[in-house]
């Protein structure tokens, strides 16, 4: 079976909307005005995590700053903003966090910093830098290399890493650009079994995703949605699946295209069929390999039930000519 066999039932497809009319259609929400609403504040702490959602962004966000670093006034006009400041102290005292130690702050200088520093106390000023540090480290007493060098880093601890974990399948979702909501996010992270990894959680959403499309009949949102999944399969190595969301993807824009050809677009065209011929030549196959494969996963999910024979050689034959550019 497939693996879009579950993503697209064989059945009829009925009257299709034009391109054009799903844009519009797709364009109504943004056309009606919204209060500002500060979705932070509505996540709820996941079931067994140590931290808030506000403490974890804010843990994330001071590891690896200064010990000088001065939140910005501006910053209070979100939730964040308003909660990173009190949550620096929580999150020291709560061993999340913890300072540089003297090492650290000493390396936080300059190469040029630490000679002039060396030379000022008539101490040999040659080396790399790891030899100045060590070198002041062992040549000065400790309460006068605190007051020579104040400012440190904060550090995430093993106890902070482990109370990320909670919140990892954000950044995961974060670091492959899918745009999944948080709130989403943390509740499928709760739903699921503790087995499964971020990569099952979000397949499994991105499989809601392009069933919904399917079920509304919408080709327009169909088509982002897919190529999207293809590009999160590509980037978890899953290259099978990639190539047979982007032949997908490409098929859906080719039969617009074919519908409307005002909305010929050559530079998304070529976008769409390099990435299908990308990831053939990454899984060492011909041009005619390639072209042999999309036809069979076109005859294989039958999106839209539009994977006629006629259409089928439609879109291989933009698929050729997109590359020719």
């Amino acid at each position: 079976m497939s693996f879009l066999d579950r993503f697209f039932p064989k059945k009829k497809a009925g009257p299709q909307k034009t391109a054009i009319q799903e844009t519009m259609l797709a364009e109504i929400p943004n056309m009606i005005s919204h209060n500002s609403i500060d979705e932070d504040e509505q996540i709820k702490t996941p079931k067994g995590a140590e931290l808030s959602y506000l403490d974890a962004r804010a843990l994330k966000f001071w590891g690896g700053k200064r010990t000088d670093y001065k939140v910005p006034p501006y910053y209070e006009d979100s939730a964040f903003g308003r909660n990173v400041g009190p949550a620096l102290n929580r999150l020291l005292r709560g061993g999340y966090l913890e300072t540089s130690g003297l090492e650290g702050n000493i390396s936080l200088k300059t190469v040029p910093e630490l000679k002039e520093i060396l030379s000022a106390h008539k101490l040999k000023v040659s080396g790399k830098k790891s030899e100045l540090v060590c070198r002041l480290l062992n040549s000065l007493p400790e309460q006068g290399l605190r007051e020579l060098f104040p400012t440190g880093v904060y550090i995430i601890t093993e106890k902070g890493n482990r109370a990320l974990e909670s919140y990892s399948i954000i950044e995961c979702n974060d670091n492959h650009r899918l745009g999944f909501s948080y709130y989403r996010l943390l509740q499928e992270r709760e739903k699921a079994s503790p087995q499964d990894s971020n990569e099952v959680i979000l397949t499994r959403l991105l499989s809601k995703e392009i069933q919904d499309c399917y079920k509304n009949r919408n080709r327009a949102r169909f088509q982002t949605a897919i190529t999207k999944t293809g590009r999160f399969m590509s980037e978890i190595g899953e290259a099978e699946r990639a190539f047979e969301c982007y032949v997908l993807g490409f098929f859906i824009y080719a039969m617009d295209i074919r519908k409307c050809p005002d909305l010929n677009r050559s530079v998304e065209s070529y976008y769409l069929a390099s990435l299908i011929e990308s990831c053939g030549r990454n899984g060492g196959y011909s041009l005619e390999q390639v072209i042999e494969k999309m036809k069979k996963v076109l005859k294989e999910n039958q999106p839209f039930g539009l994977a006629t024979p006629l259409n089928i050689k439609f879109a291989i034959s933009m698929f050729k000519k997109s590359l020719a550019l």
